[in-house]
């Protein structure tokens, strides 16, 4: 019988999960989740307090993408914690299994929530930064200005260091994720316009000025066709910076007994991260 075996992407000492990477990983998923109810607290009213329908915080591709980015993380979080609370036990780890390795759906879950929301972040970073923010305003920190520091850049930034912390595979078939995801807030950002009347949180007759509907249509549609060659292609960086971690740590930082195998590979023997664990084929031994 054949099945996908998916190992969790562990900080280990061995291949066990350390403290000091479950510890990483709630404290980020907590703050990731303080962070969200901040901006969903925040957005019902603007810097200059004006109030507005909390139901509109749903329309933009940020919000989409910063929800995504705290389930993924916080699924995975849960899903180490269940393989640190396994190993604690004093019954043989092949005896007692957490649940998720013995139903990969739920890894599968993991991983598919992580290849649309990490890339997905990484591309809300470069438009808004590219074609949104306005420079000509002076930086003021306040509750609104550091939301939108963590919505538009912190968050990319968690994306990319968990990337290089973590052993989680990607592969560039995975790519048709954010696209999917990209594909359906387009599809979605043009009915809420044309075919609903939609406007932004603020009044306007759009939700990102440079998606215009109704007065640059040929503009907005130069935009999409781009976003079905930039999605997939912003999948890239994430691929090949997994590529290079696996790499580094295979080549440079593992102990040489560890570098014979594609399962682990360990900090100076040490075991402060683990990097290279695959989704493989294995078969079940005959019976």
């Amino acid at each position: 019988m054949n099945f996908h075996a998916v190992q969790l992407c562990v900080c280990v000492a061995g291949n066990v999960v350390t403290r000091s990477y479950l510890i990483y990983k709630w404290f980020v998923a907590l703050f990731l989740v303080a962070n969200q109810l901040l901006s969903l607290t925040l957005f019902s009213y603007d810097s200059h307090g004006h109030v507005r329908k909390a139901s509109k915080y749903w329309i933009y591709a940020t919000h989409w993408g910063f929800v995504l980015v705290t389930v993924a993380f916080n699924l995975d979080a849960i899903l180490v914690l269940g393989r640190y609370v396994i190993q604690q036990s004093h019954v043989s780890m092949n005896k007692r299994r957490p649940h998720y390795e013995s139903c990969h759906r739920t890894l599968k879950l993991s991983m598919g929530l992580t290849a649309t929301a990490y890339p997905n972040a990484l591309f809300v970073t470069v438009m808004f930064w590219a074609f949104l923010y306005d420079y000509s305003q002076p930086f003021v920190l306040t509750w609104h200005s550091y939301v939108n520091l963590a919505v538009h850049a912190l968050q990319t930034v968690i994306v990319l260091i968990d990337t290089l912390v973590s052993s989680r595979p990607w592969r560039l078939w995975h790519a048709w994720c954010p696209y999917i995801c990209g594909l359906t807030y387009m599809f979605f950002n043009v009915l809420y316009i044309l075919a609903f009347d939609g406007t932004g949180a603020n009044g306007e007759p759009f939700v990102y000025d440079i998606l215009d509907w109704k007065n640059h249509p040929g503009t907005c549609a130069l935009l999409v066709g781009g976003c079905v060659i930039g999605f997939p292609l912003i999948f890239g960086p994430f691929y090949f910076l997994a590529k290079f971690r696996d790499y580094c740590w295979k080549k440079y930082l593992s102990d040489p007994a560890d570098r014979e195998s594609s399962d682990v590979a360990t900090f100076g023997g040490h075991g402060v991260y683990a990097i290279s664990i695959k989704l493989q084929d294995t078969k079940e031994p005959s019976q």
